[in-house]
């Protein structure tokens, strides 16, 4: 029996692990969705208000085996999250930094149309075909479009690709200004915004 509960913590802690990084890689890939990385979090979260509980049961001796094992699978869920997050971040990154590199034809084409105009475009249809043969992708299914305005200030705009991290939701954006806070993590001339 001890065998076997071992054999189980040690799935618990891969599995886990390998989940987290899988639903980060998910996410930025072609055919990807985010439902897997809001998915692990939920779980996450399960598991943090499951944890106190399994530790009162302890407490009692009829729920003390059950408790102690939950309580168990539950830590060695979080520790195989707190290792693997950083894994998972990092693909993120790395999708978030293509996200960027695809729209720069974008942004090349908006500062074109506004040298040869005067002002920015209404919309990035406004691009096609003068400045674009066609609007970019980021070719990423879970975020796959990027939305453009115009701001409040003359002559100031935004490219923007909403993201989900897991339950926090942010965009990757390009401002026109490109005066972006320094708490912010950049991208090359875009950063991330939660919001």
């Amino acid at each position: 029996m001890q065998r076997k509960w071992l054999i189980a913590a040690s799935m618990i802690f891969f599995i886990t692990g390998l989940l987290v990084v899988l639903a980060d890689w998910w996410s930025v890939t072609p055919n990807g969705s985010d439902i897997p990385k809001i998915a692990m979090d939920v779980l996450a979260g399960i598991g943090l208000a499951v944890i106190p509980l399994a530790a009162a049961l302890c407490l009692f001796g009829r729920t003390r085996p059950m408790a102690s094992k939950c309580l168990i699978a539950c830590v060695l869920m979080f520790a195989s999250i707190a290792i693997s997050s950083p894994i998972g971040r990092r693909i993120r990154t790395d999708g978030f930094q293509k996200i960027a590199d695809r729209g720069a034809p974008l942004v090349d084409g908006i500062k074109a149309f506004i040298q040869d105009k005067g002002e920015p475009p209404e919309s990035l249809d406004d691009l096609v075909p003068d400045y674009l043969q066609s609007i970019p992708t980021t070719g990423m299914a879970a975020y796959p479009g990027y939305r453009y305005w115009q701001n409040e200030r003359r002559n100031t705009w935004t490219v923007a690709v909403s993201v989900c991290s897991g339950l926090d939701w942010g965009s990757v954006v390009y401002w026109s200004s490109e005066d972006y806070p320094k708490s912010l993590r950049r991208y090359g001339n875009w950063a991330y915004i939660p919001d």
